[in-house]
């Protein structure tokens, strides 16, 4: 059993064809891309999510998928300075054209568990 979260926040379960695993075809089609991601959440459970998500006109943020991917990782901020701590150098200079806020999920997502994916 896994879920399918839309952008605009409604939850759906949703269940493998064959009961057992979601093939790449059924991925494909429940989150309606080509291309997709799949991110280790905190929890174990897998997301996934449509790679190009943020390439189309007026992309939505998917809050719910954005908050659960946050969960237990650092911001850009925390790992530009966790960098330096390694490089022991204060004035290194990190080009990042993303901030804090960027760091989000577009589009719709599965959450599921990693054995519900075909091998």
């Amino acid at each position: 059993m896994a879920t399918l979260i839309k952008t605009g926040g409604e939850k759906e379960t949703v269940y493998p064809h064959d009961g057992k695993y979601f093939t790449l075809h059924e991925l494909y089609k429940l989150i309606d891309c080509t291309l997709i991601d799949i991110i280790s959440l905190d929890d174990g459970r897998l997301m996934v999510c449509d790679d190009e998500a943020k390439l189309v006109d007026d992309w939505e943020i998917n809050l719910e998928a954005t908050e659960l991917f946050r969960a237990g990782r650092m911001t850009h901020t925390e790992f530009r300075e966790y960098m330096k701590t390694l490089t022991k150098n204060e004035n290194i200079f990190f080009i990042d054209a993303s901030s804090d806020t960027m760091d989000c999920i577009a589009g719709d997502v599965l959450i599921c568990e990693p054995y519900e994916l075909e091998q």
